[in-house]
């Protein structure tokens, strides 16, 4: 059981909410499943995905935004990036995992 003064503090900062909000976007759990994969440069994870340039840029940003994701630039010709997860990203997709499993356990019941 929850206790409840951790519940009065979640809610009065809107924590799960917030979280929710931002690993509830479809588009933001498939980035993190992927770079959880591998690092990889914008025009991969675009491909990969199937999304537009603008929601991906968007997406992308956000997720750095809350240091998620990183972006690493390397000084060549052409200018390369690559974005990688962070470790407080990579926490972030062993709690998806036990989401997704939760609802596979508890779904078909």
């Amino acid at each position: 059981m929850i206790d409840a003064k951790l519940e009065q503090v979640m809610l009065e900062k809107n924590v799960l909410e917030g979280v929710l909000q931002l690993v509830g976007d479809i588009t933001t759990a498939r980035i993190i499943f992927q770079l959880a994969e591998q690092d990889h440069r914008f025009m991969e994870l675009h491909k990969a995905l199937g999304v537009s340039s603008k929601t991906l840029s968007a997406r992308l940003k956000e997720l750095q935004g809350e240091q998620l994701v990183i972006k690493t630039l390397y000084a060549e010709v052409p200018p390369r990036s690559v974005y990688a997860l962070t470790e407080k990203g990579t926490e972030l997709v062993s709690i998806m995992q036990g989401i997704l499993e939760w609802d596979s356990t508890w779904k078909s019941r």
